[in-house]
């Protein structure tokens, strides 16, 4: 760590030097991880026959020395990483945002962040994104996601020449390659991305235990010169493309055995140091691989002053800032386990084309399979057969033994893997089994719980520094309806000095994996009292993975919805009716919840009564309504004891009813239009 202190914010060679050094001398601390990587890779995708070259510097897959040797592969690697990436991303999220005080407005500060976290993260296409990162997690060991601002996205919007600052409109001309200055310029309003990193692309502190602990990070990816051009300027558009870029930088692709990648493309370097005590705001670069400054060394663009990276790990090694994974540890079992099958193979292509041992004197040449051949020769010369010995009976105990260690190690066995244990007889102990698997996963699901937290408090962090305009988003609201939020990143703090972005994130993934385990565990808190299935409808949800399918057939959204737009109208001072045939549930329940909500106690006092007079006036008539249901009732049953001539008195006296249940109606609309 002690060399970033020889890096000079001000001076573009310093900063140059000390990344080109890095980037040249990775051979030495990553090059080991660097082939394990790229082997679990090649074995998860089928070619377990690939190796690595060490004299070449290439993966290939070596040919056969004889055409009849078998070389079966039995994929046992792949099941383990679905299996892994499945448990790490089947759960939503479900956003909190700590407020910063108990003032209100903190608390409103806290639900707009919430409802922003949960509009980004569609718009982000995070949930794609995220199992991206459980991928290479799961074969890789560490992936990351990266969160920034990008001046490319966004609305397009017209500025005129003459608003812009000097200096800033003179840096603009030059990028694009503007000789004269035009009247209107066209530019994009920016918004923050969130990229996946692979770990072939990051380097970091060698020294540092954790991502953390590290005071400089190096990003390096292969860009087309379209991109380059497009993104720093038409000043770079006679930057040489080159194809001799190492293979270590491109996710690995069976077939490129020359090393070498298949397109052209410029290698650039991204450069972050965090805040210390002589870059008191960081440093931030970017250059291409001969040294081509992209982007001069400038102050860490993100108030955090952190790297804009999260590290998803998925076992944690004290020796290693990158960790290890299952994966890697099962690679020698699964080698194994293909010899032994390409031996079993081997065997059986000798008994089904059996060897023969032909005396020189009997002058057959050629011996075949086919059914009713006869074979002349000279007596006594005769030809025989070769005895094969039959395979012994340990070796389907040795298949099974190094399938047994593979999923030790990787710690998924037959139960969970919808496999029935011999001897297990009860249902509870196949759970207890399932769960005991599932318990490992938990420090996997807490740091990956703990990554998607960071990324969101980045994302925050960047919205509220980078956005100074208002702008106008959809977000899901209170009650699940869509909504349209404007906002700007000043709405995102407060005037306390209290921190505005504790963000958390709950997946629900510490619990029991296994959809059996989850019921079982809902059935034990409601049988203990701990959660009620109508209190706590929603967490019961959750906690079995229902939520979102039952939120796509909710027959009451719409009446939830309607609701929604009449609150909003009564915050307008506008009238609204309460009318027969309604949902009154629906909307007793909607109307409650608002008034349990923050903003609630930021309305005025007449539009809270007006609020008040329309909930009471769905209480009437619904109380009307429940009248009317039961005078009707009683009306069937009176007319089915009496027979056919008082069924027909019956049916007046229902009329009647409805009649008058109708005026009380029309009163009670009245009445609620003259309150409101």
């Amino acid at each position: 760590m002690a060399e970033l202190f020889d890096v000079s914010k001000g001076k573009k060679n310093s900063v140059k030097d000390f990344v080109l050094d890095k980037f040249s001398s990775r051979h030495e601390t990553m090059s080991e991880l660097y082939r394990s990587w790229m082997l679990n890779l090649a074995w998860v995708r089928g070619y377990q026959n690939t190796d690595f070259d060490s004299s070449n510097r290439t993966f290939r897959t070596p040919s056969a020395k004889h055409p009849w040797k078998a070389r079966l592969v039995s994929n046992l690697m792949l099941p383990i990483v679905r299996r892994n990436v499945s448990q790490l991303v089947h759960n939503t999220n479900v956003w909190d945002v700590i407020p910063a005080t108990a003032d209100q407005e903190d608390l409103n500060i806290s639900q707009t962040a919430k409802k922003l976290l949960l509009a980004y993260w569609d718009i982000l296409d995070m949930p794609q994104k995220l199992l991206r990162v459980a991928f290479w997690q799961s074969v890789c060991s560490s992936a990351f996601l990266k969160v920034g601002w990008d001046t490319q996205a966004g609305d397009e919007v017209s500025i005129q020449s003459q608003d812009v600052e000097a200096e800033t409109l003179r840096n603009f001309l030059q990028l694009q390659g503007f000789t004269e200055t035009p009247k209107e310029l066209k530019v994009r309003e920016g918004d923050a991305f969130i990229d996946v990193v692979t770990p072939f692309n990051m380097l970091f502190d060698p020294n540092a235990n954790i991502m953390e602990e590290s005071m400089w990070s190096v990003e390096s990816q292969i860009k087309s010169k379209d991109w380059v051009i497009d993104t720093y300027g038409n000043k770079w558009k006679d930057l040489t493309e080159t194809d001799s870029q190492e293979l270590f930088l491109y996710p690995f692709i069976h077939g490129e055995r020359t090393g070498k990648l298949p397109t052209k493309g410029i290698l650039v370097h991204e450069f972050n140091a965090v805040r210390s005590r002589k870059h008191k705001n960081g440093i931030h670069a970017i250059m291409s691989s001969d040294g081509q400054m992209l982007k001069t060394p400038q102050d860490m663009p993100y108030d955090h002053g952190e790297l804009p990276y999260t590290h998803f790990l998925e076992i944690y090694d004290p020796a290693s800032l990158w960790g290890t994974n299952a994966a890697e540890q099962v690679r020698p079992h699964q080698a194994r386990y293909n010899r032994v099958q390409s031996a079993v193979l081997e065997n059986i292509n000798i008994n089904t084309n059996i060897q023969w041992l032909n005396p020189r004197q009997s002058t057959i040449k050629q011996f075949t399979n086919k059914p009713g051949q006869v074979y002349n020769y000279n007596h006594p010369f005769k030809p025989e057969q070769t005895t094969i010995k039959p395979l012994p009976a340990y070796l389907d105990r040795f298949l099974d033994r190094t399938r047994l260690d593979m999923q030790d190690t990787a710690s998924t066995h037959d139960v969970s893997e919808a496999k029935a244990e011999p001897g297990i007889r009860s249902g509870k102990a196949v759970l207890a089994l399932q769960d005991a698997d599932d318990s490992v996963k938990g420090p996997v699901l807490l740091w990956f719980d703990k990554g998607v937290a960071k990324t969101g408090k980045q994302l925050l962090q960047i919205l509220s520094v980078k956005i100074s305009d208002e702008r106008l988003i959809e977000v899901r609201g209170t009650f699940s309806e869509q909504e349209t939020l404007s906002f700007k990143g000043g709405d995102l703090k407060g005037k306390s000095r209290g921190n505005y972005f504790k963000v958390r994130t709950k997946t629900y993934g510490r619990q029991p994996l296994s959809r059996a385990g989850r019921e079982g565990l809902v059935e034990t808190l409601i049988n203990l009292q701990l959660l009620h299935p109508q209190i706590h409808r929603e967490e019961l949800l959750h906690l079995i993975g229902a939520a979102d399918v039952l939120s796509i057939y909710d027959e009451n959204s719409n009446d939830r919805l309607r609701q929604h737009e009449e609150i909003k109208q009564l915050m307008e001072q506008q009238e609204v009716g309460v009318y027969f045939g309604q949902n009154h549930d629906v909307h007793i329940s909607s109307i409650k919840k608002f008034i349990a909500s923050n903003q609630w106690d930021e309305l005025e006092p007449q539009i809270k009564e007006a609020i008040s007079q329309h909930l009471r006036n769905h209480l009437e008539q619904q109380t009307i309504e429940l009248i009317y249901q039961q005078a009707f009732a009683s009306g069937m049953m009176g007319g089915q004891n009496e027979g056919r001539g008082s069924q027909g008195r019956g049916s007046q006296g229902r009329g009647s009813q409805g009649q008058g249940s109708q005026g009380q109606g029309d009163r009670s609309q009245t009445g609620a239009q003259a309150t409101s």
